[in-house]
C-alpha cells in the first residue's frame, strides 16, 4: 500500500514495484487514468521524498515509451536481477557488445530497448551489410550462437539468459554475450 503508508522503505518499495511493471506492460484501458493521476499526484504529495518523486517520475515515463512501441512489440519475458536492481537503484542498464575483432562497446539500455535499437547504437552497422546481432553461450568448449530478431526486447534475452538451465553435461562457467556478426 502506498497511500498514507507510514513506512518510508513500503512506500519507496510499493513504487519501485510500480515501476518495474510500468516497464513491463501498460496498465488496463480501465485502469490507465488512475495509474497516471497516482503517479502524478505521488510527484506532489512525496515533493520531500526525492526516492518517491523519481520513481513516480520513472512509472510516468515508462508508461510514455510504452505507448510509442506498437501494440505487437510486448515484453514476453519477467524483468532481469539486472533490471530490477536498475530501477532500484535508480541506475542506468548498461549492456557490452562484442565485436569479431575481440574489440567491445558499452551501450546504454533501458526496459523497452530492442534488438534494433542496440545496432543502431553501435553507430557502424549502415556500413556492414549482412551482418547480425548473435546472442552467444560459451561454456568450456561448448559454442551456441542464435540470431537475434530486430523487434526482440534486450531485456527478454537477458531474462532468458538468467533463467538458462543448462544440461548437466555442460560442464564449466556459462558465458552470455551479444555479439555483433556477419
Amino acid at each position: 500500500q502506498c497511500n498514507s503508508n507510514p513506512k518510508p522503505d513500503s512506500l519507496i518499495k510499493g513504487f519501485e514495484l510500480l515501476s518495474i511493471c510500468c516497464g513491463m506492460f501498460l496498465p488496463c484501458e480501465a485502469l490507465f487514468p488512475y495509474v497516471i493521476a497516482f503517479a502524478m499526484t505521488a510527484c506532489e504529495a512525496y515533493a520531500n521524498n526525492e526516492a518517491v518523486v523519481n520513481l513516480a517520475r520513472d512509472c510516468l515515463d515508462r508508461i510514455a515509451m510504452q505507448k510509442q512501441l506498437p501494440e505487437t512489440m510486448v515484453r514476453r519475458l519477467p524483468p532481469s536481477s539486472q533490471e530490477i536492481m536498475a530501477v532500484v537503484t535508480g541506475g542506468q542498464m548498461q549492456q557490452l557488445v562484442y565485436f569479431t575483432n575481440s574489440q567491445s562497446k558499452t551501450i546504454d539500455i533501458d526496459s523497452l530497448t530492442t534488438v534494433q535499437d542496440l545496432i543502431d547504437q553501435l553507430g557502424e552497422p549502415k556500413r556492414f551489410k549482412g551482418w547480425a546481432l548473435f546472442e552467444v553461450l560459451l561454456a568450456g568448449e561448448l559454442y551456441m550462437e542464435n540470431p537475434l530478431k530486430a523487434d526482440e526486447m534486450v531485456c527478454d534475452v537477458l531474462s532468458r539468459w538468467e533463467k538458462f538451465q543448462p544440461p548437466s553435461k555442460i560442464e564449466g562457467e556459462l558465458v552470455f554475450q551479444f555479439m555483433w556478426k556477419k
